[in-house]
């Protein structure tokens, strides 16, 4: 009786061990995948902020050429 009620608690403590390990691959899965995904939303964000940047000083050059082209159009009308 004895050596199959220890027999039982060892198939309930290697099920119990067998679930825990399961459910320690899982959350390790999930904290690899959600790691993953934060970095790759995050690089996502500072791609479009380094975009914006770019645009930015892009329109900044645009607005200082097309002033330098108006000043030295003028300067040509006064010289003619």
């Amino acid at each position: 009786m004895q050596k199959r009620s220890m027999q039982h608690t060892e198939r309930a403590q290697s099920h119990t061990m067998w679930w825990q390990r399961l459910a320690a691959s899982v959350l390790l899965v999930g904290v690899i995948v959600g790691g993953y995904s934060w970095r790759q939303v995050e690089d996502r964000r500072k791609g479009e902020e380094a975009k914006q940047q770019v645009l930015t000083a892009l329109r900044i050059t645009n607005r200082a050429l097309n002033d330098m082209n108006r000043r030295l159009a003028a300067r040509n009308r006064e010289e003619k």
